[in-house]
């Protein structure tokens, strides 16, 4: 994806990085996508993606976020965790940091 920062495209990639059909699919839409804007919140931040059309949807364009990522970070007591949500069937936001 293009416009990722280390950080992203490593929280990015573990994300996606499954067996079920749903994470092929998001795996295809990571890699044709590009960053277009960044929301820092004061306690994390936001990265906005645009998925081009011709990329394959998820079947019946489902909107749900997870996230099952969690790291440890010098300086945050009790480290912080990242989701990916997913909107119309496409990768809309992702790597929102959760600091605690």
């Amino acid at each position: 994806m293009e416009g990722l920062t280390k950080l992203e495209k490593a929280v990015l990639e573990m994300l996606v990085n499954g067996k079920a059909e749903t994470f092929k699919i998001l795996r295809k839409q990571y890699l044709a996508g590009r960053v277009i804007e960044r929301h820092l919140t004061g306690v994390g931040f936001w990265t906005y993606f645009s998925i081009p059309d011709s990329v394959e949807r998820l079947p019946g364009t489902p909107s749900f976020r997870f996230g099952d990522v969690d790291a440890d970070i010098e300086g945050l007591q009790h480290g912080a965790g990242f989701l990916l949500q997913v909107k119309d069937g496409y990768i809309y936001t992702a790597v929102r940091l959760r600091i605690e």
